[in-house]
């Protein structure tokens, strides 16, 4: 966010106009980036500049006791009706670019990062879920993993059973960590005790290298779509997702059990593994 102020770094407070915030929110709206336009990124940015005009608006007065910024200046995009609005983002990783995606992936230098995103699309996890998970949380006994009430949105435990994929992936994990001693976490914190934060950096060489835009929420929705498409039943794909089922008239008297929950996360397997895995004519070719 720093670099959206540069060019405002040398300036006084008081000397930002609304014709200046005017411009430079629409500048920053329409900037690309390997994500997309900038358009969040700028509501996100004005947002955290609006915060801090009202923060110095009481904080700094006069020798008369007047407000040295009487007026955000912010408060233009609001009275003009310029924020941008928030769209649901609908994007999935098409079936046809799973390959390049997960080609470009595997050439991380992080294999934290690496199996980090693989798991959010083979699992359907939410991010932080994923981020969360503890070496405690996961059964090989059993091929499940658990995500505690505290780590889950829906403020409730959730429990998945393992793909073979997954758990051959979790366990070549576990055998090479034995050696990273200090912390719990699946996925640890390049420094420190805690837990791998966003990977945007390598998520945006990912998107460079393969063409293939995205986030960790996009593999989440992947899998979703995924699973409708494989006509997995509402039931078991809410159960998958950890979706509350309370609004629904039947929903909230139904109870899946893990093991049910198997044969559907294999099917969504299979079939990522089927497009990621699939030899393409290009790879028929002899040397």
């Amino acid at each position: 966010m720093r670099a959206d102020w540069a060019i405002w770094l040398g300036k006084r407070i008081v000397d930002i106009s609304k014709d200046m915030v005017q411009k430079r929110f629409k500048e920053i709206s329409n900037a690309h980036g390997p994500r997309g336009k900038g358009e969040s990124q700028a509501n996100q940015a004005f947002r955290v500049l609006r915060s801090l005009l009202n923060y110095a608006a009481i904080a700094f007065e006069d020798s008369s006791g007047n407000s040295l910024l009487p007026d955000n200046p912010v408060r233009r995009l609001t009275q003009t009706r310029s924020w941008n609005k928030k769209r649901r983002r609908q994007d999935v990783i098409a079936a046809s670019d799973l390959q390049k995606w997960y080609r470009e992936v595997l050439k991380l230098q992080s294999d934290t990062i690496r199996d980090f995103l693989i798991l959010c699309l083979f699992t359907g996890l939410r991010r932080t879920e994923a981020a969360k998970l503890k070496w405690k949380d996961i059964n090989f006994e059993q091929r499940s993993l658990r995500i505690p009430e505290e780590n889950a949105k829906s403020d409730r435990e959730h429990g998945l059973p393992l793909s073979d994929f997954v758990l051959n992936l979790l366990k070549e994990r576990h055998r090479t960590m034995v050696r990273r001693l200090g912390n719990d976490y699946v996925f640890p914190a390049r420094d420190g005790d805690g837990y791998l934060s966003e990977p945007k950096w390598s998520i945006s060489k990912v998107i460079g290298a393969s063409g293939v835009k995205f986030s960790c929420h996009t593999l989440r929705r992947t899998f979703e779509t995924t699973a409708e498409q494989l006509d997995i039943s509402h039931y078991a794909l809410k159960a998958l997702l950890n979706h509350s089922v309370q609004n629904d008239v039947t929903g909230g008297y139904i109870v899946i059990k893990i093991e049910r929950l198997r044969e559907p996360m294999q099917k969504v397997t299979t079939f990522f593994c089927e497009k990621i895995f699939e030899e393409t004519e290009a790879d028929s070719v002899a040397p």
